[in-house]
């Protein structure tokens, strides 16, 4: 399920979490492919985020900026993020991400190179 969109959130595939009230330690690992166009600076946000639209956490948002090489227009990067939450009330959370720049052909999730997970663990046992 690649995102192609600049500049907007997409969900990445269907991926996400439905976490019940309480206090919690939530986790994301999850491996993204870049496909670019052509040699240049890239750059895309990944987050989890109780929105499809926009990142509701600052703690659960990665920023990658990179240039890439003629010779290697396609690459991946693990993102990792861990926040503790408290909800009021039951919230799903999911994966999404965008480009920034024009030369992003696509990102997507790439589970079957590099297991992702999204783990909500209650913070008091």
């Amino acid at each position: 399920f690649p995102v192609t969109i600049r500049n907007s959130y997409k969900q990445v595939g269907n991926l996400g979490i439905n976490i019940p009230i309480g206090a919690w330690n939530v986790s994301m690992f999850v491996t993204m492919e870049v496909a670019v166009t052509s040699a240049s600076e890239n750059g895309f946000w990944c987050s989890l985020s109780s929105s499809l639209a926009d990142a509701t956490n600052q703690e659960l948002v990665s920023f990658f900026d990179w240039y890439v090489s003629p010779y290697a227009p396609n690459f991946m990067v693990s993102v990792v993020k861990v926040s503790e939450l408290k909800l009021t009330q039951a919230t799903t959370f999911y994966v999404i991400a965008k480009s920034v720049a024009p030369v992003v052909a696509q990102l997507r999730a790439r589970g079957e190179i590099s297991v992702t997970t999204i783990k909500a663990t209650c913070a008091y046992l």
